[in-house]
């Protein structure tokens, strides 16, 4: 008897998320003796533990957090599907959710996986909080499952399965034989020594963090090398192996290009913080002039988000020259500056640089519209001098460019370069708003580019609001973001190549101001299909597959698989593809019906297709590339109801880089005004 088969393990895919929980719960977990790495097999890539915990598991099955953490377990899903989890949760443990944490994952739970962000299969481990195992069993009237050399194995619902070696519980997937499932079931009956607690990278990355820690996520970035090779019925095809190309290459702090990578969190009071380490190899250099918090200090306390850090700007100018010629950027910049500017702008500039977002309220909009975002850029100079002359011939030569296309577009042109007094400080603008001016919300209203040297650092900025805020705030006449900051400790910041500051809260309060602004005024940019004849290129999306076509057989025989491609880690080669979306192939033409599958799937964000592989039909998740704004805002808004502040500081030494992520709890759901960049007259223009 095999079960019906349902991919993945839709039991594990809350408790999935328990890795998220490492970050917000109150967690008392060691790598001790009890601790569950030492009954997981070492090969895992995903490891994460906590106890204590159900108090804030809970919470994060709100739909928002839900699929987006799905998205990052690997298991992309819509925010709706949430509902049909619960009716799945209800159905095999019999259980509300709420209870479901409180009674089996409250004491000590522990989500294994194949990889991050390849979490297709996965199990959960946990010791119950209440009653004995054979009660449990009892309770859901499990069915046996025969699984030799295996602990008493059972079924639940379907593929679900769950496992009761000595005192823990483990849920899995039952179909795939080979699976982490039925591999850690064989490792558990073994009892051998070859755990995750007694892997030499897992102690190596321990030893690197503050001691005894309330909990631990642990993750591999890159594959073992392959021991099977393709079955004989697929061409010899060479692939790139996933070891010589990192998933962490495109991650930022410690975990960048690093194998291997441990996330370690300590309480302190309500405070959250924690350490990353990785086992990527790192060569110490000298710290930051003044440290990399000395931009983001005199940030006005407005701020929603800022960060500071080291920006490789003296290569630009040659990494612009290397795009082709008629690419968009290279001929744009051709176009709005004169010879040598560009270069000679950049080489004025130095390294240290801040991007920060906050809120303004511009005058010409709409009066009902939310407080819109704005930009800031802020850079040190190395000559003030030579950075002024550059920063205002560049702007004139944008201003000429700007005229030109008003004239075309037989729209108003801009009122030219304006001089003015912040202060001491001298600003220039450049009144842009006309770009936008064909907007027919009018919620943005206007576009500023506008400027000014202040204490030797170049301040840009995308509205004169804000560059005016953070001009007095630097100036000392108004809060800055030394209060946030010093929630990340003094060390921390002294010694950081990179600073985050993000105030989850106010950019949820200002996110669900704008998703209420659209419901009203533009209910349809709420609908995914509005973006999805808006995406980047047109919207194409592959699957990063090669396939043969095998008409009479209504299938697709897969020749390779691209590395790091939407299929890595799903499809492999010598895998047949039987159908797509909900349905089965009808026609010897295959690679059509692909087609239009993908182009009329359900969901953007992933397709369903049926494979078989070594003769077991199964069906895989693939997730596309797909961007939304308002998804990432509905996201923010959820994350901000549970979350006030984080901040993130990194450093270097001589055993590598380690990051450090300081969470402040929110106290109240409930929102707060809007943290908007102060409004006045601007003074008089002054003629330059």
């Amino acid at each position: 008897m095999r079960p019906t088969r349902r991919s993945p393990c839709p039991l594990c895919r809350w408790p999935a998320f328990a890795f998220l929980g490492v970050l917000v719960a109150c967690a008392a977990v060691a790598a001790g003796p009890e601790s569950l790495a030492n009954r997981t097999p070492a090969d895992v890539g995903f490891f994460a533990e906590i106890r204590n915990a159900a108090d804030l598991l809970v919470p994060l099955a709100e739909p928002q957090i839900w699929s987006a953490l799905a998205e990052v377990a690997g298991q992309p899903a819509a925010p709706e599907e949430a509902s049909d989890w619960r009716n799945i949760v209800r159905q095999s443990v019999q259980m509300e959710p709420a209870e479901a944490v409180e009674a089996l994952l409250a004491r000590q739970v522990a989500f294994v996986g194949e990889r991050p962000g390849r979490s297709q299969d996965a199990i959960v481990m946990c010791r119950p909080a209440r009653d004995s195992n054979r009660a449990w069993i009892e309770k859901w009237r499990a069915k046996p499952w025969p699984v030799p050399g295996a602990p008493p194995t059972y079924q639940l619902l379907g593929a679900i399965g769950v496992a009761t070696p000595a005192d823990l519980l483990v849920f899995g997937d039952l179909a795939p034989q080979d699976g982490t499932f039925q591999r850690t079931l064989q490792f558990l009956a073994r009892n051998d020594k070859g755990s995750l607690g007694a892997d030499p990278t897992f102690r190596e990355l321990l030893g690197r963090v503050p001691p005894d820690p309330d909990g631990l996520v642990f993750v591999r970035f890159v594959d073992p090398p392959a021991s099977q090779p393709a079955p004989a019925t697929a061409p010899a095809v060479t692939t790139q192996s996933a070891a010589t190309r990192p998933a962490s290459s495109g991650l930022l702090g410690p975990f960048r290009g690093a194998d291997a990578g441990l996330l370690a969190l300590h309480r302190d009071g309500r405070l959250l913080r924690l350490t990353a380490v990785s086992d990527r190899a790192t060569a110490p250099h000298a710290p930051r002039r003044d440290g990399a918090g000395r931009l983001l200090r005199r940030l006005p306390a407005s701020v929603l988000f800022a960060w500071s850090g080291r920006v490789e700007l003296h290569g630009l100018p040659a990494a612009v020259e290397r795009l082709p010629e008629r690419n968009v950027f290279r001929a744009g910049l051709k176009l709005v500056q004169p010879e040598g500017t560009f270069e000679r702008l950049v080489g004025a500039l130095n390294e240290e640089a801040c991007v920060a977002i906050g809120l303004v309220r511009p005058a010409s909009r709409a009066a009902d519209a939310p407080p819109v975002p704005a930009l800031a850029l802020l850079i040190d100079a190395r000559s003030a001098v030579d950075v002024e002359t550059e920063a205002l011939a560049f702007a004139r030569s944008l201003n000429a460019f700007y005229e030109l296309l008003s004239l075309q577009r037989g729209a108003p042109g801009g009122g030219g370069i304006e001089e003015r007094s912040v202060g001491r400080t001298q600003a220039w603008l450049l009144d842009l708003s006309g770009v936008i001016s064909g907007i027919d919300l009018g919620a943005i209203g206007e576009l500023h580019v506008c400027w000014a040297l202040h204490d030797d650092t170049l301040v840009v900025a995308t509205h004169f609001d804000f560059l005016r805020a953070i001009l007095a705030s630097r100036a000392g006449d108004r809060p800055d973001l030394s209060s946030a900051l010093a929630l990340a400790g003094k060390r921390a910041l002294d010694r950081s190549d990179n600073t985050l500051v993000a105030q989850t809260a106010a950019i949820a309060d200002a996110g669900e101001q704008w998703l209420a602004f659209f419901r009203d005024k533009a209910p349809e940019l709420l609908e995914e299909s509005w973006w999805r004849t808006r995406q980047p290129g047109g919207g194409s999306n592959q699957l990063g597959i090669d396939v043969v076509q095998e008409g009479p057989r209504r299938r697709l025989l897969v020749r390779s698989v691209q590395p790091n491609g939407p299929s890595a880690g799903r499809i492999e080669v010598g895998d047949y593809v039987l159908g797509a979306g909900a349905r089965r192939f009808t026609s010897t033409t295959p690679v059509i019906e692909m087609r239009r599958a993908l182009e009329g799937r359900s969901q953007a964000r992933w397709i369903d297709l049926l494979i078989s592989r070594d003769g077991r039909r199964q069906r895989v998740r693939v997730p596309l590339p797909f961007v939304n704004p308002l998804d990432f805002l509905r996201r923010a808004v959820a994350i901000g109801e549970l979350v006030d502040k984080l901040v993130y500081t990194d450093e270097v030494d001589d055993r590598g880089a380690r990051g450090f992520l300081t969470i402040e709890p929110r106290r109240s759901p409930a929102p707060s005004p809007p943290m908007v960049a102060p409004i006045g007259e601007p003074p008089a223009s002054q003629p330059r």
